[in-house]
């Protein structure tokens, strides 16, 4: 789950990032839940509606109630939270150098279900 805004630079380079992990990984094994923070209504549709290629589940937090939940106060604000609803790993800020880690952490969840039982799903991205 990642909290962004249109106006953030590193926000709009880690949206594709994100993109690209959940094509690689299925639904049922990765969701990925891109969550505007802060825009009103208005403009969260006109962004929604200019990312409709983007294979990512965009959520609107125009109040920032569920931002506030997760104590996010800066973007981006990323969180992995495993199937047992705890929070695995925290990402505030986006570097592209940090992407190796963050896919670490995603397939070290992923390598969890698998030993309970669900297949595994490792994956990997070109850092560019």
């Amino acid at each position: 789950m990642t909290f962004w805004a249109s106006w953030c630079g590193p926000c709009r380079q880690e949206l594709p990032v994100l993109a690209g992990l959940q094509a690689q990984v299925a639904r049922d094994k990765l969701a990925i839940f891109a969550i505007n923070w802060g825009e009103d209504w208005d403009k969260f549709h006109e962004i929604k509606r200019k990312l409709s290629n983007v294979d990512l589940t965009l959520l609107s937090d125009s109040d920032r109630t569920l931002g506030k939940q997760f104590d996010v106060d800066s973007i981006p604000h990323m969180l992995i939270i495993g199937k047992d609803g705890r929070i695995a790993a925290l990402h505030v800020g986006y570097r592209a150098n940090a992407i190796p880690v963050l896919v670490k952490e995603i397939n070290a969840l992923l390598a969890d279900d698998a030993a309970n039982g669900a297949p595994l799903s490792s994956f990997s991205v070109p850092v560019k």
